[in-house]
């Protein structure tokens, strides 16, 4: 049994949730680039849960290997499957044992880590192996059922379209935390699509401003570019000799999930280096281990945030210091267009982070 409290006056527009509602749209993917828009029962709420309204949900790479490419990594994928996890949204029902929250509260949520395994213990939440069950069911949808205890408050001054880019832009920082650049380093980010743009972001709020992308897209080149990076295409990371790097980094920061551009950027490093992998990379990747021996290379992956990392997003964009305007594209999608939309970021037709308005 749930309770379902009245709406705060004037907290949503005309068109959203009321109780007794029991339906909402839903974008699934069913196969081969289709993603419809179908009717689903709205979720029946148990006592530790909320109803979540969807204002903005990011498209995602991880929905473009699932939509585009039917890859279906980390167990996404398959017919059925709604994505969608770059989220901001509103309460409008909450479970009768819930008091933390009530309807109206603006909200996003972080991953549903355990918090008491040995990783969670140890403060690395990112690789949790025993994460709380969830309902399998993105954001690419008008309403989401979440439990009260993975919810994270957003301040009333934050934009809801700006606070969807909450999740990856914590995803950003943690490639930043894992890379260990220091200011006055030197970093390269492979890949300027979304991830790899916020990261250059995340470069500069943690004080590293020695930074040059490579990427082949004009459209993306040009992001970085106002972002304030140096910009080079992949082809001018080496030196032409068949394996020799033309320019050297402190640390790389893998973003484009090309297996070339991890190699390219590995010969990049100088002795010491850090490579940072948070691109999805399913190819072997040449890399020289003898190399990693004998110039004590560091290879690593970036998978999720820090230890409270959703909550420093928060933070950073509610103070005005992440450069939201040059990162997202404009306007908004609706739900009819995600196949269309995921179908033009991965041909590069599309270059920002594109925000779904599912109502």
């Amino acid at each position: 049994m749930t309770r379902q409290t009245e709406m705060v006056e004037g907290s949503q527009p005309d068109r959203g949730f009321r109780p007794g509602d029991s339906t909402m749209h839903v974008a699934v993917y069913r196969g081969e680039g289709t993603v419809p828009v179908e009717s689903f029962p709205i979720p029946a709420l148990g006592a530790h849960d909320v109803l979540v309204e969807i204002a903005f949900c990011g498209i995602c790479g991880t929905d473009l290997h699932s939509i585009v490419e039917a890859s279906g990594i980390f167990g996404w994928g398959a017919p059925g499957f709604i994505g969608g996890h770059e989220w901001s949204g509103r309460i409008v029902a909450v479970g009768e044992s819930v008091t933390s929250w009530q309807v109206g509260d603006r909200v996003t949520a972080r991953s549903s880590e355990c918090g008491s395994c040995p990783a969670c213990r140890a403060g690395r939440p990112s690789i949790c192996r025993v994460r709380v069950p969830d309902d399998g069911q993105g954001a690419f949808s008008q309403y989401m059922r979440r439990n009260e205890d993975s919810l994270v408050a957003l301040p009333d001054g934050l934009d809801l379209r700006a606070a969807a880019l909450t999740e990856p832009l914590a995803v950003a920082l943690h490639a930043v935390t894992r890379s260990t650049a220091k200011k006055g380093q030197r970093v390269l980010v492979t890949g300027a699509g979304p991830i790899g743009t916020l990261t250059v972001a995340a470069l500069h709020i943690r004080g590293i401003d020695d930074v040059t992308v490579s990427e082949p897209n004009a459209l993306r080149r040009a992001i970085a570019e106002k972002l304030g990076a140096k910009v080079v295409s992949p082809e001018d990371l080496s030196d032409g000799s068949g394996g020799g790097a033309a320019l050297r980094f402190d640390a790389v920061i893998e973003t484009s999930g090309n297996p070339k551009a991890a190699t390219a950027g590995f010969d990049c490093l100088v002795p010491g280096g850090v490579l940072v992998l948070v691109g999805v990379i399913t190819a072997p990747a040449n890399l020289n281990l003898l190399r990693i021996l004998t110039d004590e290379i560091t290879v690593t992956g970036s998978a999720l945030y820090d230890d409270g990392g959703i909550r420093e997003a928060v933070s950073l964009l509610a103070d005005g210091q992440v450069p939201v305007d040059l990162l997202l594209e404009p306007g908004t999608i609706s739900l009819h267009d995600v196949a269309n939309a995921c179908a033009k970021l991965a041909s590069g037709q599309l270059a920002g982070k594109v925000m779904v308005v599912p109502s």
